[in-house]
């Protein structure tokens, strides 16, 4: 997943740097879906960049070739259906 909606926030996954240097300068928080619990990696889009559909656009494409360069995540593993005691029919 390379971006999202939670709640009434947009939110994107960006490299560390990205992530430190709009946390900075834009107003964007980390994600967390509950107190004290980030997700690594995932930003809110901050509001003013929401209503700037270019600036937006090409943040999603950044977010987009980011998760496109991260390794595939192993089935069956944590989390799966099809993992350890899953009924398989």
């Amino acid at each position: 997943m390379f971006a999202g909606l939670f709640a009434t926030q947009m939110v994107v996954r960006l490299p560390a740097d990205e992530r430190l240097s709009m946390t900075a300068d834009q107003d964007a928080n980390p994600l967390e879906p509950m107190p004290g619990r980030p997700m690594k990696n995932y930003i809110n889009v901050p509001t003013a960049l929401m209503i700037r559909e270019t600036a937006l656009k090409a943040l999603v494409v950044r977010a987009m070739t980011f998760g496109a360069s991260l390794p595939s995540k192993k089935t069956g593993g944590k989390g799966s259906s099809v993992g350890k005691g899953a009924k398989r029919s």
